[in-house]
């Protein structure tokens, strides 16, 4: 049977890839240009790979049934689940934007019909690799000391001792919601397309990129003060109209015993109220470093499980550096270096091999 190029095809069926070739925005600009400064030899098959993308994209479109694709889709998965039974593959979804070129699915299942396959398997159920079922996570600080819990989108967290978060564990598709309990501070990533929530118990707080900390006192009172960007607060149950915007050097009181509101700016006198509070940061630079090891730093600063067969990684080892990336960005990363896949699954990660163990 004739194989499609899978390293061609690894491009063509990424989501983030083809939201770089037909709708980039800073992170995968920053993303794609890192990734090619680290693999240089990859750059001709990505122009091919951006090439096919941009011909599916303007290609005719041809009328193809929803039932016909459907079953398509049902065809591709049994005939790669024959095909591939012991080969561990990334589960994907169908792309949103690849779904939006009927004229290549039409061109996939001409494939499919003439004889190829390919090895990727397409689940309804799941979006980029996380399958559609939210599992969710509380994350608390029992210490005396501050914590950075990291999220998934490359947001971040930083606990004050008695605080916690909880989230969906790859956060929503088209939201990024987190309930906190107690003081923190967050450094939001941008991404204009979700915005991100934050609910306390008296007050909402809704940003697209920005970074501020919410403080709350025994008796419920709360404060919110704007170190970068702006936000917007609310009262709970009401996300229609803000109570006020804020940007930075901006800061809203909610005291409980008059169930009143102040929004004012921050006093010169008080600089230490803007400043970020201090924790050690995990850096996720690794030098030769046992690439289990590197998922356990992975799973202690996300909070979520990565299963690895012990035996067959024991002896893979990676040099990198792993900064502003995503969670998923630094699995891609890793298992481009190790020639591994990764499936998650109920808001765990399970990685395996494709070849044979590193050694």
């Amino acid at each position: 049977m004739e194989q499609f190029d899978e390293a061609l095809w690894s491009y063509v069926r990424d989501d983030r890839f083809i939201r770089w070739v037909l709708a980039p925005n800073d992170a995968d600009e920053r993303y794609w240009a890192t990734w090619v400064a680290s693999h240089p030899g990859q750059a001709p098959l990505l122009e091919k790979a951006r090439t096919l993308v941009l011909e599916l994209h303007t290609s005719q479109q041809p009328a193809i049934p929803h039932t016909t694709l459907e079953a398509f889709y049902q065809r591709l998965n049994h005939a790669l689940r024959e095909d591939t039974a012991a080969a561990p593959v990334i589960t994907y979804s169908r792309s949103r934007y690849l779904l939006r070129w009927t004229a290549g699915v039409a061109a996939a299942v001409a494939l499919f019909i003439g004889g190829y396959t390919f090895r990727v398997r397409h689940t309804p159920a799941a979006t980029g690799g996380v399958v559609a079922a939210v599992k969710n996570l509380t994350r608390m600080n029992n210490s005396r000391e501050n914590q950075m819990a990291y999220l998934v989108d490359g947001s971040s967290v930083v606990l004050q001792s008695g605080a916690s978060i909880e989230h969906p564990a790859f956060l929503q598709q088209d939201r990024r919601e987190v309930h906190l309990k107690g003081n923190a501070f967050f450094e939001v990533a941008k991404d204009p397309s979700r915005p991100f929530t934050v609910y306390t118990d008296h007050l909402v707080i809704r940003v697209l990129g920005t970074s501020f900390g919410v403080s709350t006192a025994a008796n419920g009172n709360t404060e919110v003060i704007v170190r970068t960007g702006k936000i917007s607060v609310y009262r709970p149950g009401n996300l229609q109209q803000p109570l006020c915007v804020l940007k930075a050097r901006d800061r809203v009181r909610y005291d409980v015993a008059h169930n009143s509101f102040r929004a004012d700016a921050v006093s010169r006198n008080e600089p230490g109220l803007l400043e970020q509070p201090v924790v050690p940061a995990n850096t996720f630079t690794f030098e030769d470093a046992p690439v289990l090891d590197i998922l356990a730093a992975m799973e202690r600063a996300y909070g979520i499980p990565i299963h690895a067969d012990e035996k067959a990684f024991a002896h893979c080892t990676l040099t990198t550096s792993l900064q502003a990336e995503t969670f998923e960005d630094k699995l891609r990363i890793i298992c481009t270096a190790i020639n591994a896949t990764y499936k998650i699954s109920d808001g765990q990660v399970t990685m395996a091999l494709e070849g044979k163990p590193c050694g």
